[in-house]
C-alpha cells in the first residue's frame, strides 16, 4: 500500500494550495478551536463546492464533550456539507456514541442527500 498525504487546512485558500500540491485528502479543521476544532458547516460547504468532486475532503465535528445525540447531530451537519469523511472524537465515557448509531445516522444522511 502506498502512503497517502493528508493536508490539514483552515481556509479555502489553503485548500486550493493543498489540492494543487497533490494532497490525497484535504482535512478541514480549525486548530485554534482545539485538537479537533471544527470549521463552521457553511465554510465547509463553501470549500466543498469550490473544490468540486475531484478533491477528497474530510472535516471534524469539533472537540465534543456531549451526549451521543449531540455528537450524531454535529456529525450529520458536517456530513450534509458534502465531505467524504467525518471525524468525531469522544472525550469522556459519558459521551460515548455507539459506532453503529453514528454510522447509521450518516448513512441515512447520505442517502437523503443523494451523495
Amino acid at each position: 500500500m502506498n502512503p497517502k498525504l493528508l493536508a490539514s487546512v483552515r481556509s479555502l485558500d489553503e485548500a486550493f494550495i493543498a489540492h494543487a500540491a497533490g494532497a490525497d485528502i484535504i482535512d478541514l479543521k480549525e486548530p485554534r478551536r482545539g485538537a479537533l476544532g471544527a470549521l463552521d458547516a457553511a465554510d465547509v460547504r463553501h470549500i466543498v463546492d469550490s473544490l468540486g468532486v475531484d478533491a477528497t475532503l474530510s472535516a471534524t465535528v469539533g472537540d465534543l464533550d456531549c451526549t451521543g445525540e449531540a455528537a450524531i447531530a454535529a456529525a450529520a451537519e458536517i456530513s450534509r456539507a458534502g465531505v467524504r469523511y467525518v471525524k468525531v472524537g469522544v472525550f469522556s465515557a459519558a459521551a460515548a456514541v455507539p459506532a453503529a448509531g453514528l454510522v447509521g445516522c450518516l448513512d441515512d444522511e447520505r442517502q437523503q442527500s443523494g451523495a
